[in-house]
């Protein structure tokens, strides 16, 4: 699962990227990177033990950020 989405904020163009992945021992990390074009990318990383845990954060962020103006660009 994987969503990026972008906004404007004083003429500079945001993003935000969540992903859901499984890592090599079986665990689920829900990856964010963030920035904008003018900066360096950010990236945080959490870890569940189960998918639906990883879910539920996916769609608690997912709607945090749409709340904040973030549109989304690509859905996968």
């Amino acid at each position: 699962m994987k969503v990026a989405m972008s906004r404007v904020i004083n003429e500079t163009k945001r993003y935000y990227k969540i992903e859901i992945l499984q890592n090599l021992f079986g665990e689920w990390l829900l990856v964010r990177s963030y920035g904008s074009i003018k900066s360096r990318p950010r990236m945080k990383a959490e870890v569940f033990e189960k998918i639906d845990y990883a879910q539920a954060a996916f769609e608690r962020l997912l709607g945090m950020k749409m709340k904040k103006g973030y549109m989304p660009t690509i859905k996968l």
